[in-house]
């Protein structure tokens, strides 16, 4: 089966000749839609009262979402409206198209590590790029084999930016939100995407849960049912507005479960 979706995905890799690539529904043809690593210039890091630092890659970014706002921009109102947080600020860090080996070099920038630094919460998405390396890499003979040998490299490049966040700021809340498989919507059949990405999320969620002050936060599921179409940008790869505030909400819920004081936070239970 791997191999049928390499056929597949080769020929629009080869149309697009882009980082990551999509598909569009229920088309006679595939369309692709270039998806190139888009650095922005980095934005004025700003400490509110509470201050939410983004790194990573489109998914933290919030490529898809016509409103501009991503899962963070829904925490950020969230937190605004539901615990009266009256300053939340937002500095948001992520690139479109960034792999690991990205994230660790900006990591690096001067702006990012004062960000990084002064931050009470991190939200990070990083490994979808990586997975689609393996699939560009490797169209010609797909197999599990090469996302696996990525996989341990994967994880241990993640490691290091745990590692780095934690230098940098011991007491931040991190945030890390999983992946899930952008081929769901339009081959729904290729169920040995899913085991990958499984794989990809458990070997994340096990460095994740080494940090007592970090949470993964799973969104695999929320692409595994016949709701994809209404959670789907019209690109088919990335989140909509709807499928923002899905994965915003379970960001959310993590971060009730803590009394946003200072310094630092205190797990403790929120009585609404």
């Amino acid at each position: 089966m791997l191999k049928k979706i390499a056929i597949i995905i080769s020929v629009v890799l080869l149309l697009s000749g882009c980082e990551g690539f999509s598909f569009k529904h229920a088309e006679p043809a595939v369309k692709p839609v270039q998806i190139k690593k888009t650095e922005k210039p980095l934005q004025q890091f700003e400490r509110g009262d509470v201050s939410i630092v983004g790194i990573g890659d489109s998914l933290t970014a919030g490529v898809g979402d016509d409103q501009k706002k991503g899962y963070i921009g829904f925490v950020q109102q969230k937190l605004i409206t539901d615990e009266k947080l009256k300053n939340v600020t937002v500095s948001n860090y992520a690139v479109l198209g960034y792999q690991t080996d990205d994230l660790i070099k900006r990591l690096n920038r001067p702006e990012v590590i004062t960000a990084v630094k002064g931050a009470d919460i991190i939200m990070l998405s990083i490994g979808g790029n990586d997975v689609m390396k393996v699939v560009k890499n490797n169209f010609i003979n797909l197999t599990f084999e090469p996302f696996r040998k990525e996989q341990v490299q994967y994880e241990k490049k993640l490691k290091e930016v745990l590692q780095t966040i934690r230098e940098r700021n011991p007491h931040a809340k991190i945030i890390f939100v999983g992946l899930y498989n952008p081929f769901k919507y339009a081959f729904p059949q290729l169920s040995e995407i899913d085991v990958i990405i499984n794989e990809w999320n458990n070997g994340a969620m096990s460095l994740i849960n080494n940090d007592p002050n970090a949470d993964f936060v799973p969104i695999a599921d929320l692409y595994s049912g016949g709701n994809d179409k209404d959670i789907l940008y019209k690109d088919a790869f990335h989140p909509n507005e709807k499928g923002y505030s899905l994965i915003g909400q379970r960001v959310f819920d993590k971060l009730t479960k803590l009394e946003l004081t200072k310094p630092g936070y205190e797990e403790t239970q929120i009585i609404r």
